[in-house]
């Protein structure tokens, strides 16, 4: 079986790990700075006093007359140089050949040879030592003779150990508490992590789970929080996706029930059927194929604004002569329904650049919702114009239709949203036309606003940013 270490335990061992490599980084400076200490202090003690005159001029004096004299001013100044004759010595050498001559007990028959000897030996002061090395020493040269000075560090040695020990025990006591502090606070993070994992599995199987909850403000917790946001997206996203199936579903069932349902009538009957009721049949199977063939048209077009593959392609026109020629367009239909039609133009040309034929598609879906919904004797009124405090091309569609329950007017761009679906249906609509048209004017930066009151009548208003007026620009 493979071990395998979590989050929590990764996170745990990082933190003990960097205690560990902490203290003992810790504890080779530490100990290292303190022998340096210790040496450095013993060069200044044996410097200090040798620098002094009375010490040096009775050295230099003594020097004249023999080693034992020597031995005598040295042993008279054992405190300042801080010899105590257990770790630290002193001797007397030969200045020819290194022998040692006298001490503060008893004399040698040798002594090691060392770098620092040898250098005095040359007539040079011999005070180099280094920091790993097991002992330090100075030789000085009075005359025919080398004051030799050596320290075996042992006391060095064991205020190190004595260091190292307190140092040992604290590093183990901070451990201690490393490991509790590094437990409780990756569990404050891990923990948040490993819902946020379950969370995800949850969605791959297809399930929405509750959110995660969120506690504190660290970065952990806005992670959660944008997770959270995600999380409501996905669940909202997924209900409009099947909302629009089921949608797409139920208004494809009807005209697909009614072409067969006649079909099958017109195919039952043969030739027994009357002309009259033969051609309404056709007439009722043609309608129904139209009203399917525009409701695939108008969910190609969302698909494509969806998936950004619908580009805007701007021109510099007239907003005037589209607003003209779209209420040219559907003035015939509207009479024949029994509409008065109006048209009020701004006098002076309305120069915008934007895509042509999308800004004319929303118009033909707006004045076709309302032709659609206005009944015989009723009116529609399209105007346009310019705002010039705001720097806005409008125009707007007013008629006399059956309203809109102010509730419902929030969600008039949503897809198939109807007011009456049976009464939007009868009458061909698809419910997409105002969402395309929402759609369309948001690319070009403008605003569509509804206004209605129920059997009173819809104000439509588009809005659209202006351009300066150009000479240039044939409008």
């Amino acid at each position: 079986m493979k071990f395998r270490l979590g989050l929590h335990g990764k996170f745990v061992l990082v933190l003990l790990s960097f205690g560990l490599s902490f203290g003992a980084v810790f504890f080779v400076f530490l100990m290292r700075g303190s022998v340096n200490a210790y040496q450095n202090e013993f060069f200044r003690q044996v410097h200090d006093v040798f620098a002094k005159p009375d010490f040096s001029e009775s050295l230099i004096a003594a020097s004249e007359v023999s080693a034992e004299r020597v031995n005598e001013v040295i042993a008279n100044w054992t405190g300042p140089l801080g010899i105590d004759n257990n770790n630290r010595i002193y001797y007397i050498l030969d200045g020819r050949y290194g022998q040692p001559l006298a001490a503060m007990n008893e004399v040698p028959s040798s002594v090691k040879i060392t770098r620092n000897i040898l250098a005095a030996l040359n007539e040079r002061e011999g005070s180099v030592t280094l920091i790993n090395e097991p002992y330090m020493d100075i030789a000085v040269r009075v005359g025919n003779y080398i004051v030799y000075i050596f320290d075996n560090k042992a006391v060095v040695r064991s205020q190190s150990a004595q260091t190292g020990q307190i140092l040992l025990q604290s590093v183990i006591a901070a451990l201690i508490i490393s490991l509790f502090l590094s437990f409780v606070i990756s569990k404050q993070i891990v923990s948040p992590l490993q819902k946020l994992s379950k969370v995800a599995i949850d969605l791959t199987s297809g399930i929405f789970p509750d959110p995660v909850d969120v506690s504190g403000s660290d970065e952990t917790a806005m992670l959660t929080e944008r997770f959270n946001d995600m999380l409501e997206h996905l669940r909202l996203s997924e209900q409009m996706r099947r909302e629009f199936v089921a949608n797409v579903s139920h208004e494809l069932r009807t005209p697909i029930t009614n072409v067969r349902s006649y079909a099958e009538t017109l195919v039952e009957t043969g030739d027994t059927i009357e002309l009259e009721t033969r051609r309404n049949f056709l007439n009722v199977i043609l309608n129904e194929s139209d009203r399917m063939t525009k409701l695939v048209q108008d969910l190609l077009i969302l698909s494509k604004i969806d998936a950004g593959e619908i580009a805007i392609q701007t021109t510099k026109f007239n907003l005037s002569d589209s607003v003209k020629n779209v209420f040219d367009a559907n003035a015939f239909d509207a009479t024949k329904r029994g509409l008065k039609m109006k048209l009020n133009l701004s006098p002076e040309p309305i120069p915008v650049l934007a895509d042509k034929d999308r800004i004319e598609q929303v118009l033909i879906n707006i004045i076709s919702n309302s032709v659609r919904y206005t009944s015989a004797s009723g009116s529609i009124t399209v105007s346009s114009g310019v705002d010039a405090t705001a720097n806005e091309a409008w125009f707007s569609i007013v008629d006399t239709g059956i309203g809109i329950p102010k509730d419902d007017i929030p969600q008039r761009f949503d897809r198939f949203y109807r007011v009456d679906k049976a009464r939007s249906r009868a009458k061909g609509g698809t419910g997409l036309g105002l969402s395309i048209a929402h759609e369309i004017i948001e690319q070009h930066g403008g605003s569509i606003e509804i206004r209605s009151e129920v059997n009173i009548g819809t104000t439509v208003i588009v809005r659209l940013p202006i351009m300066a007026p150009d000479k240039n620009i044939n409008v």
